[in-house]
This record gives structure tokens, C-alpha cells and sequence, in this order.
């Protein structure tokens, strides 16, 4: 025995639309969405402080949601002095969050980058700069997130056009 419901629309009992969650779906774990932000541009630097690469904006839908930053970024670091390196972090404009800072350098411990000596005093590198991270802003807030290089002493940085943030709001 089958049954079949026919209804031209669902509301809640106020009379707006119903969530996955009014109609009893467990929604948590879910992207709700997902928005991106690119660079088109190099960024060329040897500043030692942070300079936006790429950013995007997201809005949580409710409060306990959580947002699941992805930055990808191809840098490449000329050091005139061998031993720096640089920098990046993402900053969360809404309520000023500051992520700490992740160091790309050829003696930082890692090994997802590719160097070379063109002397005895410099080094250069090329690294794939790729992070996550899964925020709580406990807010509704437009949350506007900015990958930021910078330079550490006696070098340049530079970010290839492509590199990229991306958001997804997960339901909690």
C-alpha cells in the first residue's frame, strides 16, 4: 500500500517558509553555502607588514554555525639575505580576528615547498601555501576573510593571481 501527499506549499505555523530543521531533518554537518574570493592580480612585496591577497564575505545563517576557511595561494619568496622566509594569515574582519600566522620559509619545518640557491647569499622558493581552518563567529555578521601575506627581513614575496579563499557556512 502506497500514499502520496500532494500540497501546493509548506509553511511553519507563523506562516513563513520551513527550514530542513522545522520539517525534522537533521541538517548538521551540511554546507549551506558557499561563497569564493580570487586574486586576478601578483602581489609583489617586500613589506614586513600583512597585505591582502584575496578575501570573501559570508553570512551565517544563525548564530551556532560554523564557516571552514580554505586558502590556497602559490607564493614564490626571493631572500637576499638566505635566511627568511614570509608570512600569511587570515584575519576575520567582522569581530577583528586575527588566525596566527603560519611561516613559509625554507627552516620552518615544513616540506611543501621547492627552493633554490641562485648564491652563497640568496634563496628563493616557490611554496603551495594551502590552509584550513573551521571558525565560530557566534554571529549573523557579515564575516569578510582576508588571506594577508607579508615579507620577514631581507627578501620579496610574491602571490600568483589565482590564489583563492573559500568559504562554506556549516550547519551546526
Amino acid at each position: 500500500m502506497s500514499s502520496i501527499i500532494k500540497v501546493d506549499t509548506i509553511q511553519t505555523a507563523a506562516g513563513g517558509v520551513p527550514t530542513a530543521g522545522d520539517l525534522g531533518l537533521n541538517t548538521t554537518g551540511t554546507v549551506l553555502q558557499t561563497v569564493t574570493g580570487r586574486s586576478t592580480t601578483v602581489l609583489d612585496t617586500t613589506s614586513t607588514s600583512m597585505e591582502t591577497v584575496a578575501f570573501a564575505n559570508i553570512t551565517p545563517s544563525t548564530t551556532s554555525n560554523a564557516i571552514l576557511i580554505n586558502v590556497n595561494a602559490l607564493v614564490y619568496k626571493y631572500n637576499t639575505s638566505g635566511g627568511s622566509g614570509g608570512a600569511a594569515n587570515f584575519l576575520v574582519s567582522a569581530n577583528n580576528v586575527s588566525i596566527p600566522e603560519a611561516e613559509f620559509a625554507q627552516d620552518s619545518g615544513t616540506s611543501n615547498y621547492l627552493y633554490w640557491t641562485d648564491s652563497a647569499s640568496s634563496l628563493s622558493f616557490l611554496y603551495n601555501f594551502s590552509r584550513t581552518y573551521l571558525h565560530f563567529p557566534s554571529s549573523t555578521d557579515q564575516q569578510t576573510i582576508r588571506f594577508r601575506v607579508k615579507s620577514l627581513a631581507g627578501g620579496r614575496t610574491y602571490v600568483y593571481p589565482g590564489a583563492q579563499v573559500i568559504l562554506q557556512e556549516i550547519a551546526q
